[in-house]
């Protein structure tokens, strides 16, 4: 048994214990540096066989506690708050907008050059994008030219510049616009930001799209106009309100995000989320955008969807969600003023419908045609797609097809649309893991708003406005992994001379905002259209012709400009010729607007009538709003001029509704020559409806030879409108009222006097609240009944005199007892002209 290794080792283990609870041992130096601990050892206590609880030891514990670190996001705390100073400018095409969006990133390279790259792909494709761009200034001999630029130079003398662009300077900013865009995001993801940092941007972004919603609402709710979109719809802080959509639907999406991420901290701030998101909805419905609550809650399931894939939503929130959903919808109906703005907002129509977006996009592709590879040159979309519109023609020029991509394509062509999608590519591929780290929910929520925003790029244009598009990058860069493993960006200089390159332009471009300086293209445009007004009011019509011709010179398919020097021309030496040639180019260059041939033919008015007719010829095979109030325009310009209204005879043969506006508009002889003409052709006018045949009529009697008009109505009386008041027209322009008045009579049938309850009152009392309050209808009436049963005719007609003298809005039973009032009393004339006034209300409540 003593070679029993085992005994030996338990005998080892025994010594080792004695040893450690011996004083020299680790645990005896221990007791003794600790005497304190030693006394309520545990272990130390002797074995007793009571039952009595061991005294609990007081020794002091403690517990480890992990503090989080401080939130690092300043450099997207400045961005939020340069994006919202964007929006507050307009966030659209306006000149200080413009300077802003230059500036922002311009600064923010200055002052923190990217010390990493997002990724190699990125670089490329961002490089050669913004390289592709450049062709607009290439010489448009290496391209295939399109038909209306050889129909200009050769036809219409028309100079355009040897760039594929045909206004270069326009081309060049918009190239430093996208510039600035591409340094946005790279600034924007080179800031630093941790877990605490997002959670505070979200918030603090929350608060800022809370409070702007806010807004939006007041001026709806209100009817306000936002100072730099007087012209829109409705409150908005972009000049078109699907852009302020736009905004608030990727902002209620990020705002409803952050609630959902929110809650796995058990903090109070998800309900501040929920609300803003709430707010964010409750605008776009006041706004009447369709396409942002569309947007809004495609963001909201997707980035729910998104969430539940890669398994970050708690519990609470997989079976809150739908419940939350429910309960809106609940509030929605139940609350009755919400409930009948969301309807009048479904029935609502949009500024242009779907089928004109269609029709937009068929003239769109057709200019992609013409030039497939490489477009027609950055900037160039509002000057060249008049040639290629036919199907989406109309009366307003367009500035955009209705979509970024569309936009895109037609000036930059596939290629560059193909580079710019290879962008997109490479930067979710450099996104891939969204769930991965702490951050996770948080970029997916980024990623979700981001989708919504290149949704309605299909069908809107918010990637051409510096304040939504601002506002979309920094939420795609939040949706970057900001690890440490990224590529090393270019050097500091290089990111710096692009800054002080995009804060010198915008600081060009602000000032001359500020001084009016021709800095910018818009202000130079302005300045020149100034300069020429002042020049016509010296009648120094040759410094005019100066300030034409570099308008020209910079825009020279603006048809503005070769009007205007056509004009000019006929003012400075009455040179028909040139000018002619002018009107041509400008009616070319804008093919399908209206208005550029009706300012024509005014133009031609004081030197040739000839050219005025034939200029308004062609006014009416274009586009027009109403072109029948255009034709009562000219009507009224040709009133004391015979040979216009020669002109406009033969003109109006265009339209039957033309033709019943102009014979209306004449009278006696001319009236009789024209008529004669049309009943040769068509002794019966059966080319016009029942409403224009009786129109005619009437002005035939009241300005023309009656006799003929008798006979007409003789013959043709099954074809007119309500005859026996055509009749008692005629017999009142024959000075014959009674008979006229017998026509009235046995036509109409006598509307119901109502009764009213006045039982009981005396006669005289009546009387005297009816003198206090003589717009007392309620007395008025009770007064009537007594008179008209009385056949007392002259007080009836006291009476109905009375209330009609005190009232606005008279009722139709007291017009028609005024009118037989004065029959009664044998009045026959009066008794017409009140009988007209009735009918006259009688029919307009009838339409």
């Amino acid at each position: 048994m003593e070679g029993d290794p085992w005994k030996k080792k338990r005998r080892r283990s025994k010594q080792k214990r004695h040893r450690s609870h011996s004083p020299g041992g680790r645990k005896g130096q221990a007791n003794i540096s600790g005497e304190y601990a030693k006394r309520h050892s545990r272990k130390d206590v002797a074995p007793t066989s009571s039952f009595a609880s061991i005294q609990p030891s007081s020794a002091p514990i403690t517990v480890e506690v992990k503090k989080e670190p401080p939130p690092v996001w300043l450099g997207y705390l400045l961005g939020l708050a340069g994006v919202t100073l964007l929006i507050l400018l307009g966030g659209g095409h306006n000149v200080y907008a413009l300077a802003l969006s230059l500036l922002l990133p311009g600064v923010a390279l200055l002052a923190h050059p990217p010390q990493q790259s997002p990724g190699l792909w990125l670089d490329r494709a961002a490089i050669a994008f913004l390289a592709f761009l450049l062709l607009a200034f290439v010489p448009s001999f290496y391209w295939p030219e399109a038909e209306w630029r050889s129909a200009a130079r050769d036809i219409f003398q028309i100079e355009l510049p040897a760039s594929l662009s045909v206004q270069p300077w326009g081309s060049f900013e918009a190239w430093v616009s996208a510039l600035a865009g591409f340094a946005w995001f790279y600034a924007a993801s080179s800031w630093k930001i941790n877990h605490q940092g997002r959670r505070s941007f979200y918030l603090v972004l929350s608060l800022v799209l809370g409070l702007l919603s806010l807004v939006v609402l007041w001026g709806n709710m209100s009817g306000a106009k936002y100072p730099s979109a007087e012209d829109s719809t409705v409150f908005s802080f972009f000049p078109n309100r699907n852009q302020t959509a736009n905004f608030l639907a990727v902002g209620g999406v990020v705002a409803f995000g952050y609630a959902m991420c929110a809650l796995r901290s058990r903090r109070l701030t998800p309900i501040l989320g929920v609300i803003v998101s709430g707010l964010c909805f409750l605008a776009l419905v006041w706004g009447i955008s369709r396409a942002g609550v569309l947007l809004f809650f495609t963001g909201i399931v997707l980035g729910y969807v998104l969430q539940l894939a890669c398994g970050r939503i708690p519990r609470g929130i997989k079976l809150g969600f739908p419940l939350f959903l429910l309960a809106f919808s609940v509030f929605i109906v139940s609350n009755s003023r919400t409930t009948e703005r969301i309807v009048d907002f479904a029935a609502s129509a949009e500024g242009w419908s779907e089928e004109f977006r269609v029709l937009m996009a068929k003239d769109t592709w057709a200019m992609i045609k013409s030039a497939p590879l490489a477009g027609h040159g950055l900037g160039s979309f509002p000057a060249v797609f008049p040639q290629y519109r036919e199907l989406s023609a109309n009366h307003q020029r367009a500035v955009h097809p209705e979509s970024d991509v569309l936009w895109l394509t037609a000036e930059t062509g596939l290629l560059g649309s193909a580079l710019f999608l290879g962008f997109l590519v490479a930067y979710l591929i450099r996104c891939r893991g969204l769930s991965h780290g702490p951050s996770g929910g948080y970029r997916i929520v980024a990623m979700a708003a981001l989708f919504v925003f290149l949704l309605h790029s299909f069908v809107d244009v918010s990637g051409h406005r510096p304040g939504t598009v601002y506002f979309a990058i920094l939420i795609a860069a939040l949706a970057l992994p900001h690890d440490k493993a990224q590529l090393r960006a270019y050097r500091p200089l290089f990111w710096r001379a692009c800054g002080a390159f995009l804060v010198l332009v915008g600081l060009m471009w602000g000032l001359g905002g500020v001084t009016g300086l021709p800095l910018h293209s818009s202000i130079a445009v302005e300045r020149k259209e100034s300069r020429i007004e002042e020049s016509i009011e010296l009648g120094d019509y040759t410094n005019g012709l100066d300030h034409v011709d570099k308008w020209i010179g910079q825009r020279p398919l603006d048809w503005r400009a070769y009007f205007q020097r056509a004009t000019l021309t006929l003012s400075e030496s009455g040179a028909r010729a040139r000018a002619a040639a002018d009107f041509r180019r400008a009616r070319f260059v804008e093919p399908n607007i209206g208005v550029v041939a009706l300012e024509e033919g005014y133009a031609w008015l004081d030197y040739d009538p000839e050219r005025t007719i034939a200029a308004w010829r062609e006014l009416f095979s274009r586009e027009f709003e109403n072109r029948d109030s255009v034709f009562r325009r000219i009507l009224n310009t040709a009133e004391r001029n015979q040979k216009l209204l020669d002109g406009l005879a033969r003109l109006s043969d265009l339209y039957p509704e033309f033709r019943v506006y102009f014979l209306n508009f004449q009278s006696g002889d001319f009236l009789m020559q024209e008529l004669a003409r049309d009943l040769k052709n068509d002794p019966r006018l059966s080319l016009y409806t029942r409403e224009q045949r009786t129109s005619i009529l009437k002005n035939w009697i009241r300005r023309g030879d009656r006799e003929a008009a008798k006979e007409f109505l003789q013959e043709n009386a099954s074809g007119l409108n309500q005859s026996w008041w055509l009749w008692s027209l005629l017999h009142k322009e024959q000075a014959k009222f009674e008979s006229a008045v017998q026509y009235i009579r046995g036509a109409l049938n006598p509307p119901e006097l109502p009764e009213v309850k006045v039982k009981g009152v005396p006669l005289e009392r009546l009387k005297r609240e009816f003198s206090v309050v003589p717009g007392d209808v309620m007395k008025g009436t009770a007064l009537l009944h007594v008179y008209i049963a009385e056949g007392n005719f002259q007080k009836v007609r006291e009476v109905a005199q009375t209330m009609i003298s005190a009232q606005r809005e008279v009722p139709l039973y007291v017009l028609y007892w005024h009118a037989e009032s004065y029959f009664h009393l044998e009045d026959y004339i009066e008794t017409w002209y009140a009988y007209e006034r009735y009918l006259k209300k009688l029919w307009d409540e009838d339409e």
